[in-house]
């Protein structure tokens, strides 16, 4: 996000840019903020954090019963898709629970097309109904399958 003048006409005596970036697992943030300032390399640029909270990115393990049960259950639904973890555009509480000792993947079992996908978080945000009516039994499918005597 990018900021200055309230007028289109003026030069602003200063101006401002947000930034929001998602750490890779084990990466420090306070080494990435020194290499942004670094790389800024200008005197007159103050490179701040917005927020006093910048954590540690962390990540839950891949070979716990939980995820077996969520690539299983997909490959049931799915065939042979891929389940690896990803880094998401949004926030989520799973970076909280995972110093608690609780596995977190935020698995999602909604597809989309190329179209809804773009649509993400905006005006046209959509999910079809037959994903409404698979998803849940999907989520169903891997918490009984970890959740079985």
């Amino acid at each position: 996000m990018l900021g200055g003048s309230q007028q289109t006409n003026v030069i602003p005596p200063e101006a401002w840019a947000n930034v929001d970036v998602r750490l890779l697992p084990g990466a420090d943030p306070k080494e990435f903020l020194e290499t942004i300032r670094r790389v800024v390399n200008d005197p007159n640029v103050t490179v701040e954090l917005e927020s006093a909270e910048f954590r540690v990115a962390n990540s839950s393990p891949t070979d716990t019963a939980l995820y077996s049960a969520i690539r299983e259950v997909t490959r049931a639904y799915f065939g042979a898709v891929p389940v690896a973890p990803r880094i998401t555009s949004g926030y989520t509480e799973n970076q909280r629970y995972r110093p608690l000792s609780i596995h977190a993947y935020g698995y999602s079992p909604y597809t989309a097309t190329e179209e809804e996908g773009s649509a993400e978080h905006g005006n046209d945000e959509r999910v079809r109904v037959e994903e409404l009516r698979r998803a849940p039994k999907i989520l169903y499918d891997v918490v009984t399958r970890v959740a079985a005597p």
